[in-house]
């Protein structure tokens, strides 16, 4: 019988000495280390012209074509991230703070920080968000954010909403105003400093290039936010409430990192700007402004 609390494992290697009697043979390296440096010369050599080489050589142009799918490939990656991580957060703001008992109605005893965190959490479980890169200091961003839309969604009914029975109406309100919140909320989470930048040259642009006529049918401010509109829907095929937020960001810069003592006058305006944004949306001459858009889109997607 092996006595095991006696017995003791003992990993051995054998070792060659060195031979003290001939020490010339110290700095002779092994038949390992030779075949390697061997097989790095040869691979050098394989790499140096022999004679007259044909190169092979790609079209520029297919080259080119090549990188611009490439490019296309990562807007699309980038548009498909943004409106799946937008979709999932509008999601968990219908559940948390939208109810429907006796019509619909917000839920009370809403606590900003909590849905905030849990938010984000959620969010990075999900796959949504990066783990290990979101400070904690978004929580309160959220939390911020979350509290406009909160006022808002309270106090419509005060504003302008008094003795509205149609559930239709509201519901496709709350919907519009938490599909704004989702995008705020998204974009604060994962900034699209390079979208948004190229969304902003591209605009420039073609704010200096396009000409009406005659000059002055269309008002320079209604054309300032037609091509805005055209470049999110040409260069990133955006969708509606991305654009309403961004139009409400740009047309209203309070908007974002609003003070809550502007929160009641938002509730009081928020159909009305509602209406405003939809009617940029639906003008008359978006189409024309569309496929100029589209004229222009490729430079920046190059």
């Amino acid at each position: 019988m092996i006595n095991t609390q006696n017995t003791k494992t003992v990993f051995e290697s054998t070792e060659e000495k060195p031979n003290e009697e001939n020490p010339d043979n110290l700095g002779v390296f092994s038949e390992a280390a030779e075949k390697l440096f061997k097989d790095y010369q040869d691979y050098v050599h394989s790499l140096q012209p022999k004679g007259e080489v044909t190169y092979i050589h790609v079209d520029e142009i297919a080259s080119r074509v090549a990188v611009f799918y490439e490019n296309l490939l990562r807007v699309i990656n980038w548009k498909e991230e943004q409106l799946v991580r937008r979709t999932a957060i509008e999601r968990k703001l219908k559940r948390r703070l939208i109810t429907e008992i006796s019509g619909l109605s917000v839920v009370a005893n809403l606590k900003a920080d909590r849905i905030a965190e849990a938010l984000i959490l959620e969010s990075i479980r999900g796959g949504h968000l990066p783990n290990n890169q979101i400070p904690q200091t978004r929580i309160k961003d959220v939390q911020n954010i979350l509290e406009k839309y909160i006022y808002i969604l309270k106090n419509i009914s005060v504003a302008q909403d008094r003795g509205s029975s149609d559930v239709k109406l509201k519901v496709q309100f709350y919907n519009w105003l938490l599909e704004i919140a989702a995008c705020e909320i998204e974009e604060t989470l994962a900034p699209p400093y390079r979208e948004n930048a190229l969304i902003n040259s591209m605009a420039q642009i073609m704010e200096e290039r396009i000409r009406i006529k005659p000059e002055g049918s269309i008002p320079e401010a209604e054309k300032r936010i037609q091509i805005y509109i055209a470049v999110h829907r040409t260069l990133f095929h955006l969708d509606a409430p991305i654009i309403s937020y961004r139009l409400l960001k740009w047309q209203h810069p309070d908007w974002v990192n609003m003070p809550a003592s502007l929160y009641s006058q938002a509730a009081q305006n928020i159909f009305k700007l509602r209406q405003e944004v939809e009617a940029q949306l639906n003008y008359q001459w978006s189409n024309e402004f569309f496929k100029i858009g589209e004229k222009y889109n490729t430079v920046w997607l190059i």
